[in-house]
């Protein structure tokens, strides 16, 4: 095993390696009212803001098509490879997006190139998160894995903490008219950046033991990804049970801007600042609770967190709308409490589901197409909930993924604390 201070470095690189590269993905949500009008203008800003939203959603179409392409390259040529591989197709996306003429100057042109580049984007982010979840898992020590793979999860939150720091400076600093002909650009193009900062790390770092093992007893399966829909499909299902709730929390989070906008009456860069101090305190509560989870095993933190949002969804979403800052900062903080569970022990629980020689691909396929059913669409239905029905109304579809990760928790063994399953001797 390697030693501690080797495992921080290798847990740091590609923690922050993913967060840059979530940076990338996410800053298109929180440009979404600008995005919508400069390439889908419409008499309705409620609609714009819906069609935004729509080629938001469209990104994670092809996340599991990236998670089958990159778990394959993950279980076949090597974890480091994958890694360095996704976040410079990443980088390529994004830029172009930061370039892209509107719809004023290229017409429908400007929409479908924007389409076009989303899909690119969630090709390549299908392939990182879960290529870092193995890379971590296979590093670390069984009885400190919960909290190793939650920085995992941090990393990207960070990525998320960034978008929306740079969202706010830029609304902050420039005017409406000046965010519309140029600064939403700047975002995009800070990604670029980061993303290139996250490539050189990632060179640093070394393969895990457990792919040399595979190399070395020549157990590389040719397509990995049908023995995990052959041989392990039963695992393939459980883990997706639990990443549907994470899933949705994700897409509660890139949501949240938006609804505090309309919602509760904030400015937008009120509400991204909102969203800034709420990530901060959702990061510190993800690790909470993988180290809580080393202690006291997946199982119970994934219960606690299902059921905590089970009953107070909907009263958190009532507070946030009272539009009174004190009760704001309550439904926030108390999101973040409830959802950190969920998110603290998803890494550690998947790397802990499927065997070394297929571990790439199970996980890719399960996250991703996870989150392209249920993260994709999540801002997309909790705006139509909330226009549709009541302000209160987004909670159902939290309650809705709560209460299937729930009942999946049931399906598996706890893993806490044991050694990761081997492939086949």
């Amino acid at each position: 095993m390697n030693s501690e201070r080797k495992i921080l470095k290798i847990v740091a690189i590609a923690s922050i390696g993913g967060g840059l590269e979530m940076y990338d993905f996410v800053i298109y949500a929180f440009f979404a009212p600008v995005i919508g009008a400069l390439f889908f203008p419409s008499k309705n800003h409620f609609a714009e803001l819906l069609s935004a939203f729509a080629v938001f959603a469209i990104g994670y179409i092809t996340r599991p098509i990236g998670a089958i392409v990159f778990g394959h390259f993950g279980d076949t040529i090597g974890r480091k490879k994958t890694l360095q591989i996704t976040i410079l197709l990443m980088a390529l996306a994004t830029v172009c997006i930061g370039l892209l003429p509107t719809y004023a100057q290229i017409g429908i042109s400007a929409s479908i190139l924007l389409v076009i580049f989303r899909l690119l984007q969630g090709f390549a982010v299908g392939g990182d998160f879960p290529g870092a979840i193995t890379f971590v898992s296979e590093h670390v020590a069984n009885a400190r894995r919960g909290l190793h793979c939650s920085w995992i999860y941090t990393g990207i939150n960070l990525g998320l903490t960034l978008a929306t720091i740079a969202s706010s400076l830029i609304t902050w600093q420039l005017s409406s008219d000046q965010i519309q002909k140029f600064g939403w650009r700047i975002g995009f193009l800070i990604g670029v950046i980061l993303a290139g900062v996250g490539y050189f790390l990632r060179k640093l770092l070394e393969e895990t033991p457990y792919f040399k093992v595979l190399l070395k007893e020549n157990f590389v399966r040719r397509f990995p990804i049908k023995v995990v829909f052959k041989n392990h499909f039963s695992l393939f299902l459980k883990a997706l049970g639990i990443v549907c709730l994470g899933a949705v929390v994700v897409g509660h989070m890139l949501f949240m801007p938006s609804y505090l906008h309309f919602a509760a009456k904030l400015s937008l860069q009120k509400a991204l600042l909102f969203n800034t101090g709420g990530s901060l305190v959702w990061s510190l509560f993800i690790l909470a609770t993988g180290y809580l989870s080393d202690k006291w095993g997946r199982r119970k933190i994934i219960w606690a967190s299902a059921a905590s949002l089970m009953l107070f969804s909907y009263p958190l979403f009532s507070l946030i709308a009272t539009a009174k800052v004190g009760y704001i900062l309550i439904g926030l903080l108390g999101f973040a409490i409830c959802m950190s569970g969920i998110i603290g022990v998803i890494a550690s629980t998947l790397s802990e589901l499927f065997p070394t020689h297929i571990r790439n691909s199970g996980i890719g396929a399960a996250y991703n197409i996870g989150f392209a059913l249920f993260c994709s669409v999540s801002p997309l239905v909790m705006t139509e909930l909330a226009h549709r029905f009541s302000l209160e109304a987004p909670s159902y579809w939290i309650i809705g993924a709560a209460i299937i990760t729930f009942i999946s928790s049931f399906t598996f063994q706890e893993t806490a604390n044991l050694p990761l399953p081997n492939h086949p001797s």
